[in-house]
């Protein structure tokens, strides 16, 4: 949707931005052509389409190298598997003394019983804190999905 991909942009135009977990390109797509520099990495697999073809250059590198590889301001997670993959790239960037802003794409942290997330996993919610929420994100998903589109930090001390 060129609404919401138009405000994030004018969000984050004017900073280097890593995009992780980024499948075939769609989202770095949509913000290259908003004018955002952003350098997409994603592991390739069965899941996440890619072997339909890349829609924008995608880097088929795992999250934890590509935080180590580019240098970044906004770190974009779209989707991220719920197996850890996230937590370890966020503290590893922030090991490197990295200073950045999470842009958080999925499926939100719930803490009642049997509603756990699909995207990230609770360890990721519990050490980062949500600052805001792109509110035209969640317009342009409608009834088909409970899905946010948040801006996020690290917890200091984790």
């Amino acid at each position: 949707d060129r609404n919401w991909t138009a405000e994030l942009a004018r969000e984050i135009v004017g900073r280097r931005c890593l995009e992780v977990f980024a499948g075939r390109g769609w989202l770095p797509r949509a913000l290259a052509d908003h004018g955002v520099d952003i350098q997409a990495t994603s592991r390739f697999s069965a899941h996440d389409g890619s072997e339909s073809g890349l829609v924008h250059y995608v880097i088929d590198m795992s999250a934890f190298e590509a935080v180590q590889t580019f240098d970044f301001e906004v770190l974009i997670m779209c989707w991220p598997p719920a197996t850890g993959d996230a937590l370890r790239a966020v503290k590893e960037a922030r090991r490197l003394g990295r200073n950045f802003d999470i842009v958080f794409i999925g499926e939100p942290y719930s803490d009642l019983p049997y509603s756990l997330s699909g995207t990230a996993d609770d360890a990721f919610f519990e050490a980062c804190e949500v600052v805001s929420e792109l509110k035209a994100y969640r317009d342009a998903r409608g009834s088909q999905g409970v899905d946010v589109c948040q801006w996020m930090r690290f917890k200091e001390g984790q």
